[in-house]
């Protein structure tokens, strides 16, 4: 515990004789190899003056000549002061007039290999006998510090000093002595009122290395570590370390990398930080696997870190990998839609399921009507329809409806959208008014057309008006028919009286199908002349149950027809080709019978014609 400092006796004044009253000395051992860089810096407290704890790293030093009764604690004392307490003792005179030394010592231990001393400041208390000169010296690695010096006739010390320590340096030494007046050999030491020594000291500790982090386990190190896509809560442990001034917190981070808020979880251990030793912190922390909850995070590519900070300000960070995360909602079944696409008839969503992790959040629903072209693609909104509900109007002619459900959670969205129904029809009340407003244009049509006939027979103004040659501007014909330009044909002159039917085929393919199966429909119309926008075509569509009739040997299975049902409306294209397809979505094992329907249509005096029927059925 004792030595002696040749480096601080070659730095002492040569005076006749001196007796050291008191030492203060933090030597710092040297490491091989240390770097002189300071990455941060922290303090360590001692002895305040409401401060009664220990404080560790020192020691007390004499020189060469015998100190009568010096005793030393390195606990803080009454008041938070540490010192030599020479009680009552004296130094005699060595054959260099000097006196022996007594001194503090502070030295770094091998427990913070690394640390250094950057700065000292404490209050100095010093009170020698009257009559006697005192001096003070402060070192460190064998230079000299600025501080007290001189203290005559008996004048104590009570005086804040600071000091700052060569780069790197371990050690610090503070020595009191002092030198008699007159014949006096011996400086002595009668009952001191204070007991010398330092106190409210701060040490600046410099700590030039980073701590570390090891074994990092758990389900969401495993996944950072392959790029996995998770959900829900994951879990991560691991140790902190650092070898010197201790760890002082550890932080997990998830950076998205995309926009967006990063996750953060810091774990303090500053309640375990005393500041009161070279190592401020614990040099260890293990922490336990504790859940990170990947649900609160919006969907995507997150950055896993994991860093320790210690109680200099060092900051170590590894980087684990990056997980993408998955807790937005599934949908295990579209929204399903229920009625019939023809105009005034009401059309019901049913929502369809779908999966979403409780951690994220209650899902919500926001629906949204879509018209669609006949083959049910280019969808649009239709404005204000988001409701369970949407009756088609005359607007949806020819469109295909479907419905589109977004469901959303905390982490994110997504959109499922029905089978189409459609295209929508005319009601039953419109197409009995369109025929009944067609039989009433054919009706004048025959009518206007009579009376051109007649204005053709009476010749010579007979029966016409007077000097014309057939009213009305009917033209003969040599008897054999009468032709007329009615308003808005595009046909130009029609023949009147025709009564030859619309004409048209259809071929369906194929003729077997089970549930999701897309049949085609083609046909032609083949009747002259057509509409130049095409002609007018239903798709039709029922459905043949079969039932048993009679008894005994007479019971036998008759087939059972429902009513046609228009599910599509178009027109053909103008060389009277058409073409459609029907989606089959029950499932099961049934019969169906397709046709087409030309009906008559405006100016046009060609009877409604119907194709020949076409049997699908349904199941393997």
């Amino acid at each position: 515990m004792f030595r002696v400092t040749k480096q601080y006796l070659g730095l002492m004044p040569r005076r006749r004789s001196a007796i050291a009253l008191i030492a203060l000395a933090v030597p710092i051992a040297a490491v091989a190899g240390a770097s002189t860089a300071v990455a941060g810096t922290y303090p360590m407290y001692q002895c305040s003056s409401s401060d009664e704890s220990v404080a560790p790293g020192w020691s007390v030093f004499e020189g060469t000549n015998t100190v009568v009764g010096v005793s030393f604690s390195n606990t803080c004392q009454s008041g938070g002061v540490i010192g030599v307490e020479p009680s009552g003792g004296r130094v005699t005179e060595d054959g260099d007039n000097n006196g022996g030394t007594v001194g503090l010592a502070l030295n770094v231990p091998a427990s913070a290999p690394d640390v250094s001393i950057s700065a000292i400041s404490a209050q100095v208390m010093v009170s020698p006998v009257s009559g006697d000169d005192a001096f003070v010296n402060f070192d460190s690695d064998g230079q000299g510090l600025q501080g007290l010096e001189d203290l005559n006739g008996g004048n104590g010390i009570d005086a804040d000093e600071n000091w700052t320590l060569p780069l790197g340096a371990r050690d610090f030494e503070a020595s009191v002595f002092c030198s008699t007046d007159g014949s006096n050999t011996t400086c002595y030491y009668p009952h001191w009122n204070v007991v010398p020594g330092l106190n409210d000291i701060t040490i600046t500790l410099s700590d030039p290395t980073p701590p570390r982090v090891e074994g990092a386990t758990g389900t969401l190190v495993n996944a950072a570590a392959h790029g996995s896509t998770v959900s829900g809560s994951q879990t991560i442990g691991f140790t902190a370390k650092d070898a010197d001034s201790g760890v002082l917190s550890t932080t997990l981070t998830l950076t998205p990398q995309s926009s967006g808020a990063p996750y953060t979880k810091t774990i303090n251990f500053s309640g375990q930080c005393t500041y009161d030793s070279w190592n401020a912190c614990p040099l260890q922390q293990s922490v336990g696997a504790f859940s990170v909850p990947t649900a609160t995070l919006k969907d995507g590519t997150y950055a896993v870190n994991l860093s320790v900070t210690d109680a200099a300000g060092n900051v170590a960070s590894e980087s684990l990998g990056t997980i993408t995360t998955h807790n937005a909602p599934v949908i295990s079944s579209p929204p399903l839609l229920s009625g019939s696409p023809v105009v005034g008839q009401t059309l019901s969503a049913i929502p369809g399921s779908i999966d979403s992790n409780p951690e994220a959040g209650t899902p919500t629903n926001a629906g949204q009507w879509l018209s669609c072209d006949a083959s049910a693609a280019n969808c649009v909104p239709l404005t204000g329809a988001t409701g369970a509900s949407y009756n088609p109007t005359a607007a949806d002619i020819g469109h295909a409806i479907r419905y589109q459900d977004t469901v959303s959670n905390n982490a994110g969205s997504v959109v499922g959208e029905s089978a189409p129904l459609g295209p929508v029809t005319p009601s039953s009340a419109e197409l009995e008014k369109a025929e009944k407003e067609k039989l009433e244009k054919e009706k004048a049509e025959k009518e206007r057309g009579e009376k051109g006939q007649n204005g053709a027979a009476g010749s010579n103004g007979s029966a016409g008006a007077p000097g014309s040659n057939g009213a009305d501007g009917a033209s003969s014909s040599s008897g054999t028919g009468v032709t007329i330009n009615l308003p808005g044909s595009n046909l130009g002159s029609v023949t009147l009286g025709s009564t030859a039917k619309w004409v048209l085929s259809l071929h369906v393919n194929p003729l077997r199908v089970h549930r999701g199966t897309k049949i085609k429909l083609t046909g032609l119309v083949s009747t002259s002349p057509r509409p130049t926008e095409g002609k007018l075509i239903y798709l039709q569509a029922r459905s043949v149950t079969s039932k048993w009739k009679g008894s005994g040997r007479s019971r036998h299975e008759v087939n059972a027809f429902s009513k046609w049902v228009t599910f599509q409306a178009f027109r053909a294209q103008a060389d009277g080709a058409f073409s459609s397809t029907y989606t089959f979505r029950l499932g099961g094992k049934h019969t169906y019978q397709f046709q087409a329907v030309a009906p008559a249509e405006g100016q046009y005096r060609n009877p409604t014609g119907t194709s020949l029927t076409a049997t699908v059925k349904e199941g393997r």
